[in-house]
């Protein structure tokens, strides 16, 4: 019987190119893994902000809605305020401003900060789940609209426009809303 023997020669004179190979594959399969990861965690964060920001447009629509409210139960058309409440000088019962008191830039949060609208407006009075900070509203009287042109001496009837601005957070102060909304009421 014969042997025959396999010669050793191609064996030695591998130099680890598989090794080579197989350690590059780990290193694009783990650059893909963490790349994955990455943008796994920041479509997370835009998730956590989107909810954020939802909260506070529903907080702030709760505290226009609260602002209708008060105005609907109103039996007589209210004093007009006719300077800003402070926390300082803060103003008794309801406060209806007049026009033209408020700041022309409610809609904008960084020139009236959470300070500011803490003394010249009514807090929401319900609490609210997953938000820290209930929100505040205003309400100013934008002009009379008259039933008709008559003049004479038959007493004016029409109705009060009022704007209803509200401020609000969500669960963070980072997420910011300042809506507002137009209301009309007869006081007849």
């Amino acid at each position: 019987m014969t042997i025959i023997r396999r010669s050793n020669a191609v064996g030695r004179s591998q130099s680890g190119a598989v090794l080579a190979i197989t350690l590059i594959m780990l290193l694009l399969l783990t650059l893909i893994g963490v790349t994955s990861m990455q943008g796994t965690a920041l479509e997370e964060r835009m998730a956590g902000n989107v909810r954020d920001a939802n909260l506070a447009f529903q907080a702030g629509e709760a505290g226009l809605r609260s602002g209708e409210a008060l105005l609907a139960q109103l039996q007589e058309r209210p004093d007009l305020q006719d300077t800003l409440c402070s926390a300082a000088s803060p103003c008794p019962g309801v406060v209806v401003y007049a026009a033209g008191i408020l700041p022309p830039d409610l809609h904008r949060p960084a020139e009236n900060p959470a300070g500011w609208w803490a003394g010249a407006a009514f807090t929401y009075s319900e609490a609210m789940q997953a938000i820290p900070t209930l929100p505040r509203f205003l309400i100013e009287h934008r002009h009379f609209v008259r039933d008709n042109l008559n003049i004479g001496h038959e007493p004016v009837t029409g109705r009060d426009i009022y704007t209803v601005s509200t401020r609000a957070t969500g669960q963070t102060a980072d997420a910011q809303v300042v809506l507002q909304s137009t209301y009309s009421r007869r006081f007849d």
